[in-house]
């Protein structure tokens, strides 16, 4: 039997630690300090949200968060108030105006979020479906190339 769907990578982005701008920071932030901190989280039940909780777990730790949040752009916009800490993808296309009024940090050790594609073969989709497939892929790891090398590698 022939797969209905294909499946293909798409982008890794390295998971960051958003921090207050007042906070002083090591350079690297290990999960035995976030712990220790306030920290504001994506909703259970996400991708982000079970990445994050095994970060720690890998630790031993298990910290309490002090607000769930479904919209990155609101933490973010939460820990640039000084609110608490995030961890969140540090992403190529991210508000620029946003993060000057916030510190990120490296995670050690490190976590990537990996996402793919899954649709169904390219002959069976509608033109629509494949131009909206055509402008995703302007958005891939690939297609990023050397701008996201220079953007993570940054700090």
């Amino acid at each position: 039997a022939q797969r209905q769907v294909e499946v293909a990578p798409w982008r890794s982005d390295p998971m960051v630690a958003f921090l207050p701008p007042g906070w002083e920071a090591p350079e690297r932030i290990a999960p035995e300090w976030l712990a220790q901190r306030a920290l504001i989280a994506t909703r259970s039940g996400t991708q982000m949200h079970r990445l994050t909780a095994a970060w720690f777990g890998q630790a031993g730790l298990q910290p309490r968060v002090r607000v769930e949040l479904g919209f990155p752009v609101a933490i973010k916009g939460l820990v640039a108030a000084g609110y608490g800490a995030a961890v969140l993808p540090l992403e190529r296309a991210d508000d620029t105006a946003l993060h000057a009024k916030m510190q990120w940090r490296h995670l050690d050790p490190p976590l990537v979020r990996h996402m793919g594609l899954v649709h169904r073969h390219l002959e069976l989709l509608d033109r629509a479906t494949r131009e909206v497939l055509g402008v995703l892929e302007e958005f891939s790891e690939s297609a990023m190339g050397a701008q996201a090398d220079s953007y993570a590698i940054e700090k």
